[in-house]
């Protein structure tokens, strides 16, 4: 799907086009011990990921952190990752910001930061996120105030568990012009099929399933936006490669090296998450050589026995780690 960015007046489309389609990852944000971004590790971390050959980045996402951070930080780590991918890919890869608040004043604020920083695009949760839930109408203004006021074109992760968005409310934000996806988060793929059925002719679907991405390709999602291609981005770019080619039994042995990491690292089912998913996550991306810094507290790192477990299931998917950790799982920070 090609959509348009929107300046918020008529014509209703107008500016370059921008294409959500492929592996697209959050990037983790690096944070030093005292709490400050690491933006040379986060440029860092950028410059690997597009070389992977994934088809854009989110900064500022829940992988990335990006509920702890300022809106004066989502723009500065916006605009580093921007200028970082744009010499490697030029201005057609698109970068979006995470956009994760609790009222349509902070979400204008955080999207407006996001636009000065250079994105291509906002990765909005429903707000708020914390305990209460608005009307769907309500809701649907929102998105469509944040919409008209800051112009660019929005990816609405659907992930609060207070504040899911259904397959059939999905129908009322079709109004809104500029929500032209949607991420369907939540573990639970049977709700991706009704939200496929329900609004997979008006929205582009994405998909953050990250256990099932290879069933969600075949349910027709138009890419992923995911934890585990944050992990393993190389590996998420393959499969979804020989997916489109229908090599389809080439997929299969990929899915279940992605499965067990993510087993790991994320969660265990759909009523077992890890509540440190995010330092997990974290760990995985370090423990294979690409350094992604600390969490920003009160969050912190996993202790020995999660890494034990990360260091076993990346090693029985073939990833390379660092030899030291075998030995002690705490010299990565």
């Amino acid at each position: 799907m090609i959509f348009h960015i929107w300046n918020g007046s008529s014509p209703r489309y107008m500016g370059d086009s921008l294409k959500l389609e492929g592996i697209i990852p959050p990037i983790a944000t690096p944070f030093t011990k005292s709490g400050e971004i690491d933006f040379e590790a986060l440029k860092e971390e950028a410059r690997f990921l597009a070389n992977t050959g994934v088809s854009g980045l989110v900064v500022g996402g829940s992988g990335g952190e990006g509920y702890a951070m300022s809106a004066h930080e989502l723009r500065e780590a916006t605009s580093a990752v921007k200028s970082t991918v744009r010499k490697i890919r030029g201005d057609g890869f698109p970068v979006l910001a995470g956009v994760i608040r609790n009222s349509t004043r902070e979400a204008i604020e955080y999207a407006s930061a996001a636009k000065e920083g250079g994105a291509d695009g906002l990765q909005m949760t429903p707000f708020p996120v914390y305990l209460y839930r608005p009307y769907i109408e309500d809701l649907v203004e929102g998105f469509r105030e944040v919409g008209a006021t800051v112009g660019l074109p929005i990816v609405i992760y659907n992930v609060v568990p207070t504040n899911k968005i259904s397959a059939r409310d999905f129908r009322k934000m079709s109004s809104v012009e500029q929500v032209v996806a949607i991420k369907h988060s939540g573990i639970d793929i049977h709700a991706l099929g009704d939200v496929i059925l329900e609004v997979g002719d008006r929205f582009t679907i994405l998909s953050a399933l990250d256990d099932m991405l290879l069933p969600s390709f075949v349910l027709g999602v138009k890419g992923a936006i995911c934890g585990a291609s944050m992990m393993l981005p190389d590996m998420c770019v393959e499969m979804f490669r020989l997916y489109r080619q229908g090599r389809v039994e080439e997929c299969v042995p990929i899915h279940w090296k992605i499965f067990r990491v993510v087993r790991a690292t994320m969660h265990r089912g759909p009523n077992d998450i890890f509540p440190d998913m995010i330092g997990r996550i974290k760990f995985a991306i370090t423990a294979q050589g690409r350094y992604v810094g600390y969490m920003r507290a009160p969050m912190s790192l996993p202790g020995d026995e999660a890494r034990a477990e990360i260091l076993a299931a990346l090693k029985a998917s073939g990833r390379p780690t660092d030899p030291a950790l075998e030995q002690d799982s705490q010299q990565i920070v």
